[in-house]
């Protein structure tokens, strides 16, 4: 994947991205406004939200191979939302939201005066077809003249080296804005929720790092690849469908023939069952997916014969009820 260039004084650090989320939405939504994510998303968005900034989510389905905008429009009018939140690639289905896509977005946002969010935490970790990937960053560079002004102001990149780097516990995140004023705010607000210096200083020396930076991605990405190739084979040999994935650390499963009844209490039911096996998978209800019997599956999270066991053990499970 290439770099984008960015700009130093528009990039603010802060205690991971879940801060930085926590802390932007403060700067530009008010209590009671709605945010607005397309579903399935990440579950702990819903307290990102609503701890502090007693904001609302709004789960947006939209049909991909039809005009965004429309769609957006329709579920716009019968809820404004404030805030546009998108997950590039996507958590949970690892799906990489495509450069025509972004500029759909980008575009709809614009005209409607919505604050565009672009979390962009597991930029590093696409490894199939890794050009696919397109920062909203770079976007913002070939957007119209006339949209330019309104776009910076209201386009936001989150990023982070809690999942790419695998270092959570350091609490480094990251906001890139062009908006003059969030990034004042946030200079003030930052005081209270900054890594300490010794991060700070940890986390630059990494980087600066190039033999290693180079090193890790690869071997990351070579991981990444090696473990979905095996946990996506031995689903496809138990026949179980699952939505393709081309980064991040997550795969997204459907398990609704294997549920009693298309409820969520039946899909909780089924989770439950597969936790006493020893298996921890995500519901897909806390997730928001639009109708139940779909489950996160983490494949970073454990050796390649770890997942295969796994799998082995829903199968024999779901194979004899």
């Amino acid at each position: 994947m290439k770099g984008v260039p960015l700009e130093a004084d528009k990039i603010t650090v802060l205690a991971g991205c879940g801060c930085v989320l926590d802390l932007l939405l403060f700067c530009v939504a008010e209590d009671g406004d709605a945010v607005g994510i397309p579903a399935p998303y990440y579950p702990a968005f819903e307290n990102d939200l609503k701890v502090r900034c007693g904001l609302s989510s709004l789960p947006l389905y939209l049909t991909y191979s039809k005009p965004l905008a429309p769609q957006l429009d329709a579920m716009w009018e019968e809820q404004n939302f404030k805030v546009l939140i998108i997950t590039n690639p996507n958590n949970p289905t690892g799906e990489v939201i495509t450069k025509a896509t972004l500029l759909e977005y980008l575009k709809w946002c614009c005209k409607k005066g919505v604050h565009l969010v672009s979390d962009e935490i597991y930029a590093n970790s696409v490894f199939k077809s890794a050009e696919e990937f397109v920062s909203m960053a770079s976007i913002l560079e070939e957007c119209e003249p006339e949209l330019e002004a309104t776009a910076r102001a209201l386009s936001h990149v989150v990023f982070g080296l809690s999942k790419d780097w695998g270092i959570s516990g350091m609490r480094v995140g990251c906001l890139y804005t062009h908006n003059s004023a969030i990034i004042g705010a946030l200079d003030n607000l930052g005081y209270f929720a900054m890594p300490s210096t010794l991060i700070q200083e940890a986390a630059h020396q990494m980087l600066q790092d190039q033999e290693f930076v180079t090193h890790y991605i690869a071997e990351n990405l070579r991981r990444l690849d090696a473990s979905y190739d095996a946990l996506t084979a031995a689903l496809e040999k138990a026949d179980i469908p699952y939505t393709p994935a081309t980064g991040a650390i997550f795969l997204w499963v459907d398990l609704r023939k294997y549920i009693s009844e298309p409820t969520w209490q039946a899909e909780r039911k089924l989770w439950q069952e597969v936790v006493d096996l020893g298996v921890l998978l995500t519901p897909g209800k806390d997730c928001h997916a639009q109708e139940p019997g779909f489950f996160r599956i983490c494949y970073a999270a454990t050796p390649t014969e770890g997942l295969l066991e796994g799998i082995r053990r829903i199968v024999a499970h779901i194979k004899q009820r």
